[in-house]
C-alpha cells in the first residue's frame, strides 16, 4: 500500500514521532510513502530526521508557502473559500504530486491549516482520507474558548 502522509520537521513534535514511528514498523511490510510537507518558513535547514529511509520506500515532496502568512490571510478573509483560493497554487502543486505518486491512501495528522489544504488536493483526486489527530483539542483551542 502507498500511503501519503503531511510531514513536519519538528522533533518533540507528535505528528513528526508518529509518522517516524509509522515508517519504522511498515517499512519491512512492503509499504510505501509519500511524504507531504507543506513548509510555512522561508529558510529551514533540511530533513535530517527523514534521511534514514531508503528512497524506496519513503517519497519526501516539499511545498514551500512561506510567501502566503496564514495569519495575515485570517484577518482579511470573509471565508475558508478565500483562504483556499489564496492557496490554490500549492493545492495544485499537491495534486500533482498525488497524480504522479498515486498514494492509496492519505492519512493526515493535525488539526490546521496544512492537512486541511492537502485534504483538498486529495479530495479532488479522489483518494480516500484517514485523519488521524494526536492532540488535545481542547488544549489547541484554549485560547479561543470562552471560560465561565
Amino acid at each position: 500500500m502507498k500511503i501519503a502522509i503531511n510531514l513536519t520537521r519538528e522533533y518533540v513534535g507528535g505528528i513528526t514521532s508518529f509518522n517516524i514511528n509509522l515508517i519504522s514498523y511498515l517499512s519491512g511490510l512492503d509499504d510505501e510513502f509519500v511524504g507531504i510537507e507543506l513548509n510555512s518558513r522561508m529558510y529551514m535547514k533540511g530533513p535530517a530526521i527523514f534521511r534514514s529511509f531508503a528512497p524506496e520506500i519513503f517519497d519526501h515532496h516539499i511545498v514551500n508557502i512561506h510567501d502566503i502568512p496564514i495569519h495575515k490571510l485570517v484577518k482579511k478573509a470573509k471565508t475558508l473559500k478565500h483562504i483556499e483560493k489564496a492557496y490554490k497554487g500549492a493545492i495544485k502543486t499537491v495534486q500533482a504530486i498525488f497524480r504522479d505518486t498515486k498514494p492509496d491512501v492519505v492519512l493526515l495528522s493535525g488539526t490546521y491549516y496544512v492537512p486541511w489544504l492537502i485534504s483538498i488536493a486529495a479530495r479532488r483526486e479522489k483518494i480516500p482520507i484517514v485523519l488521524w489527530y494526536l492532540g488535545i483539542y481542547s488544549l489547541e483551542t484554549k485560547h479561543t474558548l470562552k471560560t465561565a
